[in-house]
């Protein structure tokens, strides 16, 4: 079935459950005022443009931005907050975290924290395939595999914010870092 929202005043709006099977349709974008963050919650998930539109609206209204996956989480669609105050955006799989090539996350106006974890609830790992640029204009990037990290290709940039790659092996391919604060790796 299709829920259909009138106005929500809510400190967190949660969509979904983790053992979702079905898709995300996203048809009309929804009004942030009385609502502190968005959580999307899915079996598995590929995002793609109406869902990162979805995560757009609310970043760029200041607010926090959370996917949750119990298996493997794709993101195959940029995310670019272009407005607003500072906001975090938080991709968690229970399984793998994969970003498509040319596939990224960046903020132009204000921080945007990054929080991306593969494995959190099983083996799993975060991968970047090629030329996905992350730039958090200050706010701190945080990238995590429990089995793995695998940036290829990517460029991180943090400004002044913390840079952290943790869990298994780490491994750079061609991938810039830059950070005037701190890089932690942490394997």
């Amino acid at each position: 079935s299709t829920p259909e929202l009138a106005t929500v005043t809510a400190g967190t709006l949660s969509l979904g459950h983790t053992g979702h099977t079905g898709a995300f349709s996203v048809s009309a974008t929804p009004a942030t005022t009385g609502i502190g963050a968005l959580e999307l919650l899915s079996s598995s998930l590929s995002l793609g443009s109406a869902i990162t539109g979805l995560l757009e609206t609310f970043l760029n209204a200041g607010k926090d931005a959370i996917v949750q996956t119990a298996g493997s989480l794709t993101v195959t669609d940029s995310i670019a907050k272009s407005a607003g105050g500072d906001a975090t955006l938080t991709l968690r799989a229970g399984s793998d975290l994969s970003f498509s090539s040319a596939v990224g996350a960046s903020s132009s106006s204000n921080k945007l924290s990054m929080d991306f974890t593969g494995g959190y609830s099983t083996t799993g790992t975060l991968n970047t395939s090629g030329t996905g640029t992350f730039t958090s204009n200050g706010g701190t990037i945080g990238f995590t595999g429990r089995s793995g990290v695998t940036l290829s290709g990517s460029s991180i940039t943090a400004g002044a914010g913390t840079i952290t790659l943790a869990g298994g092996d780490i491994a750079l391919s061609s991938t810039a870092i830059t950070s005037t604060g701190r890089v932690i790796l942490r394997p």
